[in-house]
């Protein structure tokens, strides 16, 4: 991870210098550095850094925001931001930037590194989120594999060592946990017991009573817990 490429835009000799060495304190060799906003005229797709740390007033014409304005190819490059007047009133203005974090000109070397490896777990963040699962998924049957629309699935249980995927008219069985397959699907589907996943589209009623869900012609537990999550989520009195 130490190979991330950074992107300092700053015209103060003094400052330039200053954030470098806190880069290369912290073992971050691999540092690009322009003195104005214009000098991005040169970079390409291929060129785009992993970070860009910048002074909020990198020249006395631009601010970030113009900078960015002008150069849309770096507008979801990840920002740290400095500036000499560090209050709320700048950090209410970086509302359009790709903020990491917003810390002041004398930063110290942990505050450069926790900004960084906060932009290291939102890309992560971001990259699981791109691993969600998008219209269908794949799932072997017999000796063919089968492709089912996520809109078909009706809920999905637990049995033993696999999970069941229900459809209207059959069930699957793969050899994955509840929980995985959860984070990989979309918001529609909900958790309403430790063996049980809804597809919320199907819900068709919630008996209060005895705690279970009508899904087509089934009726499935519903545990405390995952019932006040739903309601939080869904319900309207």
């Amino acid at each position: 991870m130490k190979n991330i490429k950074f992107l300092i835009i700053e015209s103060n000799k003094e400052q330039q210098n200053y954030v470098i060495e806190k880069l290369k304190t912290n073992h971050y060799q691999n540092i690009s550095l322009i003195d104005h906003p214009n000098e991005l005229d040169q970079y390409s797709d291929e060129q785009i850094p992993d970070f860009m740390i910048c002074n909020y007033k990198s020249d006395i014409n631009y601010s970030i925001n113009d900078v960015l304005e002008k150069y849309p190819i770096m507008s979801k490059v990840p920002c740290i931001i400095y500036s000499l007047q560090y209050d709320d009133i700048i950090l209410k203005k970086l509302n359009s930037v790709n903020l990491v974090d917003f810390l002041p000109m004398n930063m110290s070397d942990f505050e450069l590194e926790k900004a960084i490896q906060l932009g290291l777990m939102n890309n992560m963040s971001r990259t699981n989120l791109k691993n969600k699962f998008n219209d269908y998924i794949l799932v072997r049957s017999g000796k063919e594999v089968k492709k089912i629309k996520l809109s078909e699935i009706m809920y999905i249980g637990v049995d033993g060592k696999y999970i069941e995927l229900h459809t209207s008219d059959r069930r699957y069985f793969i050899r994955f946990t509840l929980s995985s397959i959860l984070d990989k699907l979309p918001d529609n589907f909900v958790k309403i017991h430790k063996a049980y996943v809804i597809n919320t589209d199907y819900l068709d009623t919630i008996n209060i009573e005895d705690n279970t869900i009508r899904i087509g012609k089934e009726n499935l537990p519903m545990s405390r817990s995952y019932k006040k999550e739903l309601f939080d989520k869904y319900y309207v009195s």
